[in-house]
């Protein structure tokens, strides 16, 4: 699977917000690419599953 992953065309990458519960503890913000919060993004299932599909 790691061959087929392509963040723009398997996964919307989350560029806003951020994991902050409790206003004591700031969190991990949500960035451009690969982020503690969002990982590789949304999954675009309809790009996505046919590539797993595949291999």
């Amino acid at each position: 699977m790691s061959s087929i992953i392509g963040r723009g065309t398997y996964f919307y990458d989350v560029t806003t917000g951020n994991n902050q519960a409790d206003p004591s503890v700031p969190g991990y913000p949500a960035t451009t690419g690969w982020d503690p919060i969002t990982g590789l993004g949304t999954p675009n299932a309809a790009t996505l599953l046919p590539a797993v599909a595949s291999h």
